[in-house]
C-alpha cells in the first residue's frame, strides 16, 4: 500500500490528538490545566478557588483588570495564569506593596492555600500549603 500525502497528514493529526492528552495523564503537564486532557476522565472540574489580589492596600477588581476568561483560569487554580498575572503586577506596580491569596478546594478534599509574601511577591515560588479542617 502506498501512502499519499493526505493519508500522512491525517495519520499525523490523529497521532497528535491521541498523544497530546497523555502529557496530562503522565504528570508532565500542570495537573490543574486540563485543556488538553480527555475531559470525561478528569476530576479537575471539582477544583474551585478564591483569588484575592491587593496593590497598595487596595483590592484589585480582577474581572476589570484581566477579563473574565483569565479570572476563570485563576479560579480553577491554573498556575500558568497565576504566574502571568503575578509577572504583570510586578511590571505594572514595581514599587507598590502587593499581596495575593488563593484558596482552592477540590471536591471534599483539603483546602490549599497559597499566600505570597508582599516583600518577596515577584520572586516567591508558587507553592500551596494544604489546610486540614
Amino acid at each position: 500500500m502506498r501512502w499519499r500525502r493526505d493519508d500522512i497528514v491525517w495519520a499525523a493529526l490523529l497521532l497528535v490528538m491521541g498523544l497530546l492528552p497523555l502529557r496530562w495523564y503522565l504528570g508532565l503537564a500542570d495537573a490543574r490545566d486540563e485543556r488538553f486532557a480527555w475531559r470525561m476522565f478528569t476530576a479537575a472540574d471539582t477544583v474551585s478557588c478564591q483569588v484575592r489580589v491587593s496593590v497598595g492596600g487596595h483590592q484589585l477588581d480582577l474581572d476589570r483588570r484581566y477579563g473574565r476568561s483569565w479570572v476563570r483560569l485563576l479560579q480553577r487554580g491554573h498556575n500558568g495564569a497565576l504566574e502571568r498575572a503575578r509577572d504583570e503586577l510586578c511590571t505594572s506596580f514595581p514599587d507598590a506593596e502587593r499581596a495575593l491569596v488563593r484558596r482552592c478546594r477540590t471536591g471534599d478534599g483539603p483546602t490549599e492555600r497559597l499566600t505570597l509574601d508582599p516583600k518577596r511577591f515577584c520572586s516567591a515560588p508558587l507553592v500551596a500549603r494544604r489546610e486540614v479542617r
